[in-house]
Order: C-alpha cells, then structure tokens, then sequence
C-alpha cells in the first residue's frame, strides 16, 4: 500500500487512515459517476461498490481453526461494509 494512504502512527492508526482513504475515495468516486451519468448507472455503481466489499469479506472465514467453525463476514466487516454503502449514499 502507498504510504500516502496509510500515514504514519501505529498499525491500528495506519489502518484507520488507510479505511478514511478509501471510504472518501468512495465519496469522489460516486460523485463523479453521479455527475457524469444516469442516475440508473449511477445506483447501480453504488450497488457494485457494495457488493465488492460484501464479496471481499465473504472471500475467507474469520476466527476458524483448520478450516472448521468461524463466521463467514466479522463484526468488524460487517460495520466496514455498512460504512462502504453510507459512503455511497446507500445508508
């Protein structure tokens, strides 16, 4: 990751800065889609946002041992994906 995005402090701060950059990335990016095109093009941009990060999260299992038991989407993901589509202008 570019060091722009993650700034400087801790880990748990640098990840806070980079989660920031990305959630105000999505802001830009769906104003400009919102400007540029439809406004059917651009729901269905914030749908695909959202749906990303819900594909993202789902990809592994947290909390599992050898494969057994965990949760597919974390607390934690489930609140990043929340903020993802508030971002969007989805929430």
């Amino acid at each position: 990751m570019p060091k722009s995005l993650l700034g400087e402090g801790s880990r748990e701060q640098q990840m806070n800065h980079f989660k920031q950059a990305v959630l105000e990335r999505v802001g830009a990016a769906v104003a400009l889609v919102a400007a540029k095109a439809s406004p059917a093009e651009a729901d269905a941009y914030r749908d695909m946002l959202v749906a990303v990060a819900r594909k993202a999260a789902e990809a592994s299992k947290e909390g599992g041992f050898l494969g057994f038991g965990g949760v597919r989407v974390s607390d934690k993901e489930q609140a990043f994906i929340a903020e993802v589509s508030k971002a969007a202008g989805i929430a």
